[in-house]
């Protein structure tokens, strides 16, 4: 015989899964199912006295926010969030009806049923059975029932960052230094003045003396490579959930604490390692500088060993401090990764230097406890033999 939470934790599921909360993505095609489902959790939760607030920012896509008080308030809060709206369906694809919320072989069958309005009646039912036994969570209970929030973009800055990055990963690193390094033969002064013209009335610079080789080699690389890391970091910004995100909106944390406190710590795991791989590739790849004569590394190298024939000796000089420089980078990797894992772990893993003094302090430990059998070992001296005196203490 099932009890009573297991009952509700059904029952509420069912009711959930009726009511068609999809999510289109298009704010004109998008119903009132999510004000509708968050009224429903809000009605359920007052029935045992427990007070919420219904949040609805946009018609039709309400959220739930409720606080079941701990007995220690200074313990932190936990959030626990669900979703209540689902995505599109095709009812052709489906044996049981997606809204139907039938009871089939003992599954639930409906859109929802897994992602994640069962988590939201299961949820539901069990505070409202430590409503009803009176029991108090040693935390306080955060409990955020949300819509899923979908901001929209500006087409111009999308439209211009994706551009941005085709255009600088289509073209080769080389051929991006040389046009910089040549780009006054195209352009002979640059200037600021007139748009769409060659009237610089307010400030006007002959190209060669504005973009020196040097300058092209930072524009080149600047460019080229930033094309890359953009990429890189927003694979780590989609890698945080969105859920997270959704949660700390409902609860009215601001957008740029969102970014900094929640999102970037999170992101960072992800962002971090191939980060670090483009930096190293961004040191290696200043070995093409050469082809605008800029005296970096690798050009110095081949200028002393055209003059002194030891092309090996000297190349070997080069990797020797290309590998230093990548080892440093390595390291500061390691320590950045071990700082953000404290999100993911309990318990840090130790470093090496950490782990060096654990194996030192082990190692020592052992010499000590081998000498002490040894100490304990040895003879009885002369003098306590001559008096017939046990070395115990006791009289032989």
């Amino acid at each position: 015989m099932t009890s009573l939470l297991e009952r509700e934790a059904v029952e509420f599921t069912r009711d959930l899964i009726r009511i068609d909360s999809v999510n289109t993505g298009v704010a004109a095609t998008i119903g009132d199912g999510e004000t509708r489902a968050a009224r429903y959790v809000q009605e359920r939760l007052a029935e045992v006295g427990i007070t919420s607030e219904l949040i609805e920012p946009v018609p039709g896509r309400g959220s739930l926010i409720a606080r079941i008080r701990g007995t220690d308030p200074t313990a932190p809060a936990l959030l626990v969030h669900a979703h209540l709206d689902v995505v599109s369906v095709d009812e052709d694809d489906w044996t049981h009806p997606p809204f139907g919320g039938d009871i089939a072989d003992g599954f639930v069958y409906g859109r929802g049923a897994v992602d994640m309005k069962n988590f939201a009646g299961t949820v539901l039912a069990v505070v409202r059975h430590f409503a009803r036994e009176g029991f108090a969570p040693r935390r306080d209970l955060v409990l955020a029932f949300i819509a899923l929030a979908r901001q929209s973009k500006s087409p111009l800055v999308s439209s211009a960052a994706w551009l941005y990055i085709w255009f600088f990963r289509s073209v080769p690193l080389v051929v991006q230094l040389v046009v910089w390094y040549n780009l006054g033969y195209l352009y002979p002064t640059l200037g600021l003045g007139t748009p769409f013209t060659t009237d610089f009335w307010i400030v006007e610079f002959p190209t060669v003396h504005l973009i020196s080789a040097f300058a092209a080699g930072v524009l080149g690389l600047s460019l080229h490579q930033a094309a890359y890391s953009a990429e890189i970091i927003r694979g780590g910004l989609l890698s945080v959930d969105q859920g997270q995100l959704e949660a700390a909106a409902s609860l009215g944390i601001p957008p740029r604490r969102r970014l900094s406190r929640i999102v970037l710590p999170q992101a960072m795991r992800s962002i971090v390692p191939n980060a670090t791989n483009e930096v190293i590739g961004l040191v290696k790849g200043t070995s093409v500088l050469f082809v605008i004569a800029i005296p970096e590394l690798f050009y110095s190298v081949q200028v002393i060993y055209n003059r002194n024939s030891r092309v090996i000796p000297l190349l070997l000089v080069a990797v020797v401090w290309y590998t230093i420089i990548t080892t440093i980078l390595s390291i500061a990797q390691y320590y950045i990764e071990r700082h953000y894992a404290r999100g993911t772990v309990r318990v840090l893993p130790p470093t090496p230097v950490q782990r060096a003094r654990t194996w030192i302090s082990t190692q020592w430990a052992r010499l000590g406890d081998e000498s002490a059998p040894d100490a304990r070992r040895q003879p009885p001296s002369r003098t306590a033999a001559a008096t017939g005196t046990d070395t115990t203490g006791d009289a032989s």
